[in-house]
């Protein structure tokens, strides 16, 4: 019988071949988002969230979650609460242009790690309010809040706090409209922390607060505005930790009939001040408390050109150390009558007030190395030793007395 000579494969049409199952992909998202009742719920875990909110205009906003799903879209918000926990977060909140007499609360809580924060409005409505705590814990943070144009009668609350790190926080308008009220508070623990407040434009019968608190750190501090308008009301505190801080304040031109009031205290260190204005408004009122702490400090206050009726009140305290102060003035109304005093505190100071000598304003210097005046007997008052020329250096007489006309 005869074989077959080719070998046999009817085995290979039936070979079991084995394959793995393709899983349904169970990737648990970093964060979540939910809603019911007006509240818009971000949530995130202990990794690292990238989420994005976009305002689309009468109360709706667009959610996306980093996840490469599709962002959702959520209607009727008042209120957006975001909690992302401990991991180096990335948040975006872009509201658009916030509809007149719209009201929205916004909370949001980065946690612990290196967190990024960005809240962003082309413009704030007339009538609108607005709410917004952002707070974080240890961690080196960037917040960024830029509230674009704020219209009038609007009010404006802002509360940043940042824990313990290199931190750094940046808020920003383009202008603050008539009648509207502002409360800001900026906060930071302990760390070299950068803080930026720049109110844009303030216009008449505004109201704004602002305080900054940058904790011990070698920190870096300014305030601004483009002008303070007329019959204004700002009230500004800064205050700064152990170590060296370097504050600014530059507030442009302040209005007829204003009211400013600045009570800034850097704290023990090497610190710098810079104060400058271009104009204080006919009428006004500006108060101005400094106390710089222990160190060799560094202090320069330009006040610009003084109008007529001003209510001008600085009280400048360098502390201990080898102090250096400088005062000017571009000019005065003469129905102005200052009150400058100047407390430079032990230590080889030097302190240059020749600036408002020469335009007639007394100052008075106090200084604990100067010897003391005999108790009796004394010279002429307009005798140019008692004004003791254009500077004070260390252990010269305790008080400076300009003698020109007012």
């Amino acid at each position: 019988m005869r074989r077959s000579s080719h070998p046999r494969t009817w085995g290979r049409e039936f070979a079991f071949i084995p394959s793995l199952e393709s899983l349904v992909d169970r990737t648990v998202p970093s964060a979540t988002a939910s809603f019911s009742s007006g509240v818009l719920t971000i949530t995130g875990d202990d990794t690292a969230s990238t989420v994005a909110v976009t305002g689309l205009g009468h109360g709706s906003y667009s959610v996306d979650l980093g996840d490469g799903t599709t962002p959702q879209t959520f209607d009727g918000v008042t209120e957006i609460d975001a909690t992302l926990g401990s991991g180096d977060d990335n948040l975006t909140i872009d509201l658009g242009d916030l509809a007149k007499n719209s009201d929205l609360t916004l909370n949001v809580d980065a946690g612990d790690g290196a967190n990024t924060v960005d809240v962003s409005a082309d413009a704030i409505g007339k009538g609108a309010t607005l709410d917004a705590t952002i707070t974080t814990g240890a961690g080196d943070d960037t917040i960024t809040a830029d509230l674009g144009a704020i219209a009038k009668n609007t009010d404006v609350t802002l509360n940043v706090d940042v824990g313990d790190g290199t931190n750094s926080i940046d808020v920003s308008s383009d202008s603050i409209g008539q009648g509207a009220t502002g409360s800001i508070q900026l906060a930071a623990g302990s760390g070299d922390d950068t803080i930026s407040l720049d109110l844009g434009a303030v216009a008449k019968n505004t109201d704004v607060t602002a305080s900054i608190d940058a904790g011990d750190g070698t920190n870096t501090i300014s305030a601004a505005a483009d002008a303070i308008g007329q019959g204004a009301a700002l009230t500004l505190a800064i205050t700064g930790g152990v170590d060296a801080d370097a504050a600014t304040i530059d507030l442009g031109s302040i209005g007829k009939n204003a009211d400013v009031s600045a009570n800034v205290q850097l704290g023990d260190g090497d610190n710098s001040f810079n104060w400058s204005s271009d104009v204080v408004g006919k009428n006004s009122s500006l108060d101005l408390t400094l106390d710089t702490g222990s160190g060799a400090d560094d202090v320069t206050i330009d006040l610009g050109t003084i109008a007529k009726g001003v209510d001008l009140n600085s009280n400048v305290s360098t502390g201990d150390g080898d102090d250096t102060v400088t005062m000017t003035a571009d000019g005065i109304a003469r129905n102005v009558s200052p009150q400058i005093t100047v407390d430079t505190g032990a230590g080889n100071d030097s302190v240059d007030v020749s600036s408002l000598k020469d335009l007639g304003v007394k100052v008075q210097l106090v200084d604990p190395d100067a010897p003391q005046p005999p108790t009796s007997g004394g010279g002429d008052d307009d005798d140019d030793d008692n004004g003791h020329g254009d500077c004070h250096h260390g252990h010269g007489h305790g008080h400076e007395h300009g003698h020109g006309g007012h």
